[in-house]
């Protein structure tokens, strides 16, 4: 609205210029315009026109805003600012530097601002070889496995066919791999008859029983898959989160769950929509 009403101010103060210019006694009027005049009358055109360059600009403009895990509504400024607290506290907690990464799950449009329902992804690796391999592998059937199963034999990645799957990626000494579990476990537990809810690691069958005495996990599990998972897959930074549809193929390939901060201080992760939204999407 601002934008039309100069443009009209402008056009009529333009018109009502040449109309005098034209209509007094033609050359005498003219020879009494100075130079000082013509210059100033341009300048003001000049001024005018980037004056409604500018408002037009801003009129059209839209803010950026992000919602991460809570109803809270933050700038890309606080969503990075979060993002770098978050991964120095759990760089502290482990012992190990561990970065963080915007995720945009979801863009929506509302007037004049642009809403990112966004997730704060943490790695120990700053540039990660497994985002390079996410972008290849979404689309492509999963690579065939025969591997060793924690309650002994094998598992062959053909029994997977017919049911949507999740497969974890995990190893017993990482922090983000054990925070989520609760949360994969009530996924679980809630879809356990439609889906098919597959852990592999490269740790021994050993390592991964100690753990499981201490530490509640309910996924079918695979032992000793170091070499399928690095060479085969080329994945190096955990956990990672591979969502099969019924043929095997590989739909979505997701880090690990996101970190949030609770009403007490505490970050935590919690139970959200995500994961389970991507399983009901599967066919």
């Amino acid at each position: 609205m601002v934008f039309i009403e100069l443009f009209v101010l402008y056009f009529v103060y333009d018109i009502k210029y040449f109309k005098i210019r034209f209509t007094k006694t033609g050359e005498l009027f003219l020879k009494k315009h100075t130079l000082a005049n013509e210059i100033k009358h341009n300048t003001m055109k000049k001024e005018l026109i980037i004056l409604i360059f500018i408002i037009s600009l801003n009129s059209y403009s839209q803010n950026e805003y992000y919602i991460n895990g809570t109803k809270d509504v933050l700038t890309k400024k606080e969503i990075e600012e979060k993002g770098k607290d978050l991964a120095d506290r759990i760089s502290k907690a482990t012992g190990s530097d561990m970065f963080y990464k915007i995720k945009i799950n979801k863009t929506i449009t509302r007037n004049d601002s642009i809403i990112h329902y966004a997730s704060l992804n943490l790695s120990d690796n700053k540039k990660s070889k497994k985002e390079k391999e996410e972008k290849t592998m979404e689309g492509m059937t999963l690579p065939k496995f025969e591997l060793e199963t924690l309650l002994g034999g094998t598992f062959d990645s053909e029994k997977l066919k017919g049911k949507p799957t999740l497969i974890n990626f995990w190893f017993t000494k990482c922090p983000p791999c054990i925070d989520e579990m609760p949360v994969l476990n009530e996924i679980q537990k809630r879809y356990k008859d439609k889906y098919n809810f597959i852990s592999i690691t490269y740790e021994t069958k050993e390592d991964v029983t100690k753990f499981i005495k201490k530490h509640e996990y309910n996924f079918t599990h695979i032992v000793n898959a170091k070499e399928y998972i690095e060479e085969v897959l080329g994945l190096n930074t955990f956990p990672v989160n591979i969502f099969l549809d019924s043929k095997g193929v590989i739909q979505k390939i997701e880090g690990g769950l996101p970190y949030e901060m609770n009403k007490e201080g505490k970050i935590v992760i919690e139970y959200t929509s995500e994961f389970t939204d991507i399983l009901v999407g599967l066919k």
